[in-house]
């Protein structure tokens, strides 16, 4: 508590300018060093200038490379997609297609196939037949 009091005593006479003359006063009551204070401005401003100098640069380059890669997939991705649905719409389209001809196709193979049996049957018949009648002429 007395340090603090004593704090603002040396800030008061500070700004009223009674113990020191100007800014200098002021700086030392508030606990700063003006030499300290101007050579970690220079540090600062120079650490900053390196930074944007060589630092900066390449990471911006770095980003903007992975922003025009990731625009070039999500381009390649939209146009996949689009092609997807149209070869599901041509898939579609040819399934239909195919079942018409099958419909088409079905009854005429059934009635190729019905005919073909009988034919089968008939023969298989006459053949039976004549195999009875054979040993019976002899």
């Amino acid at each position: 508590m007395f340090h603090v009091l004593l704090a603002n005593e040396e800030v008061a006479a500070a700004a009223a300018g009674t113990s020191a003359s100007g800014v200098g006063a002021l700086f030392e009551a508030l606990g700063l060093n003006i030499q300290s204070l101007i050579v970690n401005s220079v540090a600062f401003l120079l650490v900053v200038w390196v930074m944007a100098k060589w630092v900066f640069p390449p990471l911006t380059k770095a980003l903007d490379a992975k922003r025009d890669e990731l625009d070039a997939a999500l381009r390649l991705e939209r146009e996949a997609s689009t092609k997807l649905d149209e070869a599901k719409a041509q898939a579609g389209k040819l399934i239909e297609q195919a079942r018409l001809e099958a419909n088409e196709v079905l009854p005429a193979a059934k009635s190729d196939a019905t005919t073909q049996l009988e034919a089968a049957h008939k023969k298989a018949a006459a053949a039976a037949e004549r195999s009875v009648q054979k040993p019976a002429s002899n």
